[in-house]
């Protein structure tokens, strides 16, 4: 079984429907959900993991006016319910290698430009971080991975990152051989992500 895609948001309007009719994107309450977006925290406390099996338990109530985008799904360990964009979730596991044979978990080293982000947290060439998911989301293909580093609130989607053992100089390199010309960007967390996400 197939799921459609949210495309703009614009998905037909199934909410409010009896328990056990369609939801956005084909899904049913009772189906099987693999999360496939970055790992991150939630602001309830809960979090969310890449891979994560849960089960879809209904509409999404957040009232924001993007309920037909999402379901709410319950994912073992988190107290409530999650409001998960269609294209953050999958009917079958999600793969566990990305792009450059990146998996949630390798340790990743910082080698582009320094960088102030918009959030005013800082990103050095030698920083390390963590893996948290693939940097392409709903089933694009993107050679960047989303990396949480120490200290940000966020995870960042970069493909200017190697493996530390890659390194070769250690943690120096001269401003040359860092490339400004690797893409970056920071995920955005949806501010209603730690709601509940049903009534």
């Amino acid at each position: 079984l197939k799921r459609n895609r949210c495309c703009g948001c614009r998905c037909a309007a199934l909410m409010g429907q009896a328990p056990g009719s369609a939801l956005p994107g084909g899904w049913w309450s009772g189906d099987v959900a693999y999360y496939t977006a970055a790992s991150h925290a939630l602001p309830s406390g809960d979090s969310l993991r890449y891979g994560l099996r849960g089960t879809v338990v209904g509409p999404s109530r957040v009232n924001d006016g993007r309920d037909d985008c999402r379901v709410a799904v319950k994912f073992p360990g988190n107290r409530d319910a999650v409001a998960c964009f269609l294209d953050a979730i999958t009917a079958t596991p999600p793969p566990e290698v990305f792009s450059g044979s990146w998996r949630v978990g390798d340790i990743a080293t910082y080698i582009g430009p320094e960088r102030m982000l918009d959030s005013g947290q800082r990103l050095w060439y030698g920083l390390r971080g963590e893996v948290v998911g693939p940097g392409g989301f709903g089933g694009e293909e993107c050679d960047a991975v989303a990396v949480q580093f120490p200290g940000h609130d966020v995870p960042v989607v970069t493909s200017s990152v190697v493996r530390p053992s890659e390194l070769g100089w250690g943690s120096q390199c001269p401003r040359w051989c860092s490339s400004s010309s690797k893409k970056m960007k920071v995920i955005e967390i949806n501010a209603y992500d730690g709601e509940a996400a049903v009534g």
